[in-house]
């Protein structure tokens, strides 16, 4: 079952999210130590017009666990939700304001893209076909919003991810650097 994710749903959720965005988590919240980055992933969860915010987030739940997540959103208000960072990241982070620039800056879907920012599944349930029906709803809730295309991006050491992004039908059609890292831009043409 895939579901709307909810404010509790964030012990869960967090745990994904940095899954999905991995070394990326230091880069959003300005923090090395885990603790502070948990606090911070879940500050901007709680958030609404937030990044992160549950109100962006569907998950697939098993069992009445969640088994993994999805968060997306249109691509143009990417710059809207960013700004949270400036509230949110490490005060007393070296280069704080080069690095909120920076980051409120980023830009990784384009206009007319429903954006897919992050999707995980926990190892357990991997393989059962979680990570395509979280596609498939936000592939949907694209549709009824009108938008013809979604895209997401896959890091280049991730050739696993990108087979299953293919398997759906997305096709790479530019690289891009998102602060200093680089992407395939995958896009799907609904």
């Amino acid at each position: 079952m895939i579901r709307k994710a909810e404010k509790d749903d964030y012990l869960d959720v967090i745990p994904l999210i940095k899954l999905a965005i991995g070394d990326m988590a230091n880069t959003y919240t300005g923090y090395q130590d885990e603790a502070l980055m948990d606090k911070t992933l879940k500050a901007l969860y709680l958030e609404k017009q937030s990044r992160f915010s549950y109100e962006n987030v569907y998950i697939a739940c098993f069992e009445n666990k969640i088994a993994g997540q999805i968060t997306a959103y249109p691509a143009e208000v990417m710059a809207t939700l960013n700004r949270h960072f400036e509230t949110y990241f490490n005060p007393d982070a070296e280069d704080r304001e080069a690095r909120l620039k920076a980051l409120v800056a980023s830009k990784e879907g384009f206009e007319g893209e429903y954006y897919i920012d992050s999707l995980a599944v926990y190892k357990a349930y991997r393989g059962l076909g979680f990570a395509s029906d979280l596609i498939h709803e936000v592939e949907r809730i694209a549709f009824d919003a009108g938008y013809d295309k979604l895209s997401l991006l896959v890091a280049l050491n991730n050739p696993k991810a990108e087979r299953l992004y293919e398997k759906l039908a997305f096709k790479s059609d530019q690289m891009v650097q998102v602060l200093g890292h680089p992407y395939k831009h995958l896009v799907k043409h609904i």
